[in-house]
């Protein structure tokens, strides 16, 4: 139980985390590391396009 409760606390912090730094700009990506190459690549032709860069 007491790992469920620190589970849940870790993830809701996270979300907090990540929601902050998105409010003040930050282009921030929650990816599984085998994802993470291809999504990169996503996310910097979506700024490109978006002409962020």
């Amino acid at each position: 139980m007491f790992r469920y409760i620190a589970a849940i606390e870790i993830v809701q912090r996270r979300e907090l985390l990540l929601r902050r730094l998105r409010e003040r700009g930050v282009l921030a990506m929650e990816i599984m590391p085998g994802a993470l190459a291809a999504a990169l690549v996503n996310q910097y032709l979506d700024i490109k396009d978006r002409s962020l860069i």
